[in-house]
C-alpha cells in the first residue's frame, strides 16, 4: 500500500498544476465548515484541497482507532468492515497499517459522492465501493454482514433525520457474526461534540435494543 506521503504528494502535484494555471481560484474559498455548511465533494479540486489539508490528520485518528479495535479481535484472519461515508477510503489504508499481513480485510466503502483518490488494495483484500445512498442501501438490507462500522468524520454529515431511520434499520437487522463494532470519529469542540453524541447514542440504542 502506498504510503500517506506518497498519496500526498501526488494529490499535491496534480493541484499545483491547477492552481497555477490562471483558473479562478475563489470557489476554493468556500472549503470549510462555518454554520453547518459543507463543501461540494463532488468538484475533484475541492477533494484535493480538502484531502491535502485533513488526510495526514484522519488517517492518524482513524489508525488509532484501529489499533483500539484490533486489541479486541487480533486473533481474527478475517475482518469484514463497512465504511459509511468512507470518501476517498482513508480508514481503509489506516486499517492496512495496523493489522497484521496474514489478516484479510473485507471491505465495503460508501458514499455518495464518488471520490477520487480512493486507495488501491493490497493483493489479499477484498476492496469494493459502492456510490449510493447510505440510509436507502442499509433500510433494504437483510442482515449486518459486517464486523465493523466506521463512521469516519461522516457522522456529523448526516441529518438528524437520516440517523433515526439508520437506527431503525439496525435495530431490524441481525448481525452475521455474535459481534458488531460501532467507530465514530467525532469532532472534539463543545457544541459539535454533543451533536455527535447525539447520533451515536441513537446508533448505540438501536443496536442494545435488538439485542
Amino acid at each position: 500500500v502506498i504510503t500517506i506521503n506518497e498519496y500526498l504528494d501526488n494529490i499535491l502535484s496534480e493541484f499545483k498544476a491547477y492552481a497555477t494555471s490562471g483558473v479562478e481560484l475563489c470557489l476554493l474559498k468556500n472549503v470549510h465548515f462555518d454554520g453547518g455548511r459543507l463543501p461540494n465533494y463532488s468538484d475533484i479540486h475541492i477533494q484535493q484541497l480538502y484531502l491535502l489539508r485533513y488526510a495526514y490528520a484522519y488517517g492518524f485518528e482513524y489508525k488509532q482507532m484501529y489499533k483500539s479495535l484490533w486489541h479486541r479481535v487480533k486473533s481474527s484472519h478475517t475482518l469484514r468492515v463497512t465504511s459509511i461515508g468512507c470518501g476517498s477510503m482513508i480508514d481503509y489504508w489506516a486499517l492496512t497499517q495496523v493489522v497484521p499481513e496474514n489478516c484479510s480485510i473485507r471491505y465495503t466503502g460508501i458514499d455518495a459522492i464518488d471520490w477520487s483518490y480512493r486507495f488501491d488494495p493490497r493483493p489479499q483484500d477484498n476492496v469494493s465501493f459502492l456510490n449510493t445512498d447510505v440510509v436507502s442501501l442499509f433500510d433494504s438490507a437483510d442482515v449486518l454482514t459486517s464486523d465493523v462500522y466506521i463512521f469516519p468524520k461522516s457522522i456529523s454529515e448526516f441529518s438528524h433525520n437520516d440517523i433515526q431511520i439508520l437506527g431503525n434499520s439496525l435495530s431490524k437487522k441481525l448481525p452475521a457474526g455474535q459481534t458488531v463494532y460501532l467507530l465514530f470519529s467525532l469532532r472534539t469542540d463543545e457544541w459539535n461534540l454533543e451533536l455527535d453524541m447525539r447520533k451515536t447514542k441513537i446508533l448505540f440504542d438501536a443496536m442494545v435494543g435488538s439485542g
